[in-house]
């Protein structure tokens, strides 16, 4: 995994790509050939399959192998093509439990224009699911979907033709480590903070500054998550509606404590609100 592009919504991952088939075209005999049953042939040389990203965002979405790889071909026509794949692919982010979420990233694979009686292509599962390396994603899972998918009227004159495609998803969890020191906690103890306001006496001068400076301090934990997370989520995060419930009561602080100043220093109407009883001795 090289990165992951949360407001692009976009997933670039480095792999190791490996299609095997059976071509009898190229059989032989070792026999006739000093025993020779495996040899090494380069990509065009001989015929290979031409295999589709359909969620590739990269400009090379049918160029995933590379042509100047090697091929191994046994004297069986067994053909091995082994080649390294650098895809940006697009990945659909949910965020509503963010930072604590866990998403999935599909790899769709089908060949090109080729039907499923001439190449059926099948993805097998991979034996090697940890090799993985970001400081901030943890591997979960590789599955592996492998279908026929039935098109009407693709191809004019026919009715119904059938493609065979795989399907790879990425399972990924987020380590939240990072949010809950860096985002989390300070944000609570802004809004503890903005509420411990109120101990201070009214003549100290201090309430309505400190309130506002609690204010502008959560006002950059909110751009924090509007520059991480992307804007078109129909779901929004749930850490989103609690930083906008702080916000809003740390907001209410700040006229609270206008009050409470007016209360014990203002007009002499607002007495009534000081004490308990009015006209009496108390």
């Amino acid at each position: 995994m090289i990165d992951m592009n949360e407001k692009d919504q976009v997933l670039t991952t480095a792999s190791w790509l490996t299609m095997t088939w059976t071509d009898e075209r190229m059989s032989w005999d070792p026999s006739n050939f000093s025993g020779v049953d495996l040899i090494h042939v380069y990509v065009d040389e001989i015929w290979t399959p031409k295999i589709f990203l359909s969620n590739s965002l990269s400009e090379k979405a049918l160029g995933i192998v590379n042509s100047e790889g090697s091929i191994l071909l046994t004297s069986n026509g067994h053909v091995q093509l082994g080649t390294a794949v650098v895809q940006s692919t697009q990945c659909p982010i949910i965020i509503t439990y963010f930072p604590f979420d866990t998403q999935h990233c599909p790899f769709s694979y089908l060949p090109d224009n080729l039907l499923a009686h001439q190449v059926y292509f099948y993805i097998v599962q991979p034996g090697q699911t940890h090799s993985l390396v970001s400081n901030q994603w943890d591997l979960l899972n590789v599955t592996v979907v492998n279908w026929v998918s039935q098109h009407e009227e693709f191809i004019k004159g026919r009715h119904v033709d059938n493609y065979s495609l795989g399907l790879v998803c990425v399972h990924l969890q987020r380590d939240p480590t990072y949010y809950l020191t860096a985002l989390l906690l300070p944000s609570t103890c802004l809004c503890v903070m903005a509420f411990v306001t109120f101990l201070a006496p009214p003549d100290s001068g201090e309430r309505i500054s400190l309130g506002v400076s609690m204010v502008l301090g959560l006002t950059v934990f909110q751009l924090l998550i509007v520059d991480t997370l992307p804007s078109s989520s129909k779901t929004p995060p749930i850490i989103g509606n609690y930083l906008t419930a702080t916000f809003i009561l740390a907001c209410l602080a700040v006229p609270f404590s206008l009050a409470n100043i007016a209360i014990a220093y203002g007009d002499s109407r607002l007495w009534v609100l000081k004490y308990s009883c009015v006209g009496t001795s108390c």
